[in-house]
C-alpha cells in the first residue's frame, strides 16, 4: 500500500469511516492504563510514543483520549491535555 493510501485510510479512520483492524480491544482498556501510539505501520519502535489512558468516551467504540507528553509527571497525567487516539493506532504497554 502506497503512502497516500495509508493516510487516507487514517483519516477515515480517524472520522469513523473505517473501522478498527487492529490495534487494542476497548473492553480491555481502563483509565490509567499505559499505551504506546504507533504513528503507521512499519515505523521503528524508536517513534512510538507512550502514554496513558486519560478518558473512553461513551459515544464511540473506534477511539481514546490518550496523554502522551506530561513532563514524566505520570502521576499527574489527568491534569494534562490528551489526544483523541484511534484505537487501531496503538499497542497495551510502554515501549522502550
Amino acid at each position: 500500500m502506497d503512502y497516500e493510501t495509508q493516510i487516507r485510510q487514517a483519516l477515515a479512520r480517524g472520522f469513523g469511516f473505517i473501522p478498527a483492524e487492529e490495534g487494542i480491544d476497548i473492553s480491555k482498556l481502563k483509565i490509567g492504563d499505559r499505551v504506546h501510539y504507533i504513528p503507521y505501520k512499519g515505523c521503528a519502535k524508536d517513534q512510538y510514543e507512550n502514554g496513558m489512558v486519560k478518558e473512553i468516551p461513551e459515544h464511540t467504540k473506534t477511539v481514546v483520549r490518550v496523554v502522551y507528553h506530561c513532563a514524566g509527571e505520570w502521576d499527574n497525567f489527568m491534569n494534562y491535555t490528551s489526544a483523541l487516539t484511534n484505537l487501531s493506532d496503538l499497542g497495551l504497554g510502554w515501549m522502550y
